[in-house]
């Protein structure tokens, strides 16, 4: 068993390797119910409290089973969504030496709002929350020093969609796994996901369902980093099975677990979970719901 620390420390990097080792059980953060180490979470606020208002980062000092402990007091845990202290960046100017270019970003920001045309007085077409993903088609360079460079974010086939603040983004480049003899099972009746390699289990996480699953077998086709699906952009992680469904990353919300249904796609996974399993299972690994 490696601690929680180490096990963050591992996770933190997954986006510069292709595995994660699988020599011991690695349970993600999205379940916790004891005091993870200090710094290694925080929480961004998915609904307005009189104190606080959406978007808010706050550091996560411990879990419950229905609550998050932070400096402020006790939050419902369906109002707040942990992500890894490590995945948040937020801008501090409106240029840095990492300017976001051509390809695939995640919002390193609490979220990132996407407008219809390169100005904020244009009509906001939605926003993506932290760490989801968009597929960036084209750059508009700043006026001036003191105003933001902007980018056009498109769907996967290269559709617009609309444009954002480049600075609100980060470049995301991601291998995809080779290795065989891994697959993964979920849970229906715990709405848990468990990946396997070699027949033992290699990590487990809590997941959502955007309607009731049914028993079956499927095969992951491809892998893709940032995808839509009903009305929701962004989808981070995306493994797609042989029915087009899509398992990947949501930001909106953080009911996994439960049997709540929520909007998007078919499986939902917080950002981080979804990443390690993007760069665990390969394309034809085959997907149990039991």
């Amino acid at each position: 068993m490696i601690n929680r620390r180490d096990f963050l420390k591992v996770l933190g990097i997954t986006s510069a390797v292709s595995v994660i080792g699988s020599h011991s059980w690695q349970a993600l953060p999205a379940a916790l119910h004891d005091r993870p180490e200090s710094g290694d979470l925080l929480g961004r606020m998915l609904a307005r409290h009189a104190r606080i208002p959406i978007n808010t980062m706050l550091p996560v000092l411990q879990c419950h089973d229905r609550a998050i402990q932070t400096p402020l007091g006790l939050l419902d845990s369906q109002h707040i969504q942990p992500i890894l202290a490590r995945d948040y960046r937020p801008p501090t100017r409106l240029h840095h030496e990492n300017d976001v270019r051509q390809g695939w970003a995640s919002v390193a920001a609490p979220s990132a709002t996407i407008y219809q045309a390169a100005s904020a007085d244009s009509d906001r077409v939605t926003f993506i929350g932290h760490g989801g993903i968009m597929n960036i088609v084209d750059v508009l360079p700043a006026q001036d020093e003191h105003a933001p460079m902007w980018v056009a974010v498109a769907y996967p086939n290269a559709q617009p969609v609309g444009w954002t603040q480049a600075h609100l983004w980060r470049p995301v480049d991601v291998m995809t796994p080779t290795a065989r003899s891994r697959y993964a099972v979920i849970e229906r009746r715990d709405s848990s996901l468990t990946a396997y390699e070699n027949d033992q289990p290699v990590l487990t996480t809590s997941v959502t369902f955007n309607r009731a699953a049914q028993a079956r077998t499927t095969t992951i086709r491809r892998h893709t980093l940032g995808t839509f699906s009903e009305r929701r952009h962004g989808i981070a992680y995306a493994l797609i099975d042989d029915d087009a469904r899509v398992i990947g990353g949501a930001y909106w919300h953080n009911h996994f677990g439960s049997s709540h249904s929520e909007p998007g796609h078919a499986v939902q996974l917080t950002i981080h979970a979804a990443r390690a399993l993007y760069t665990f299972l390969p394309d034809g690994a085959p997907f149990h719901i039991v």
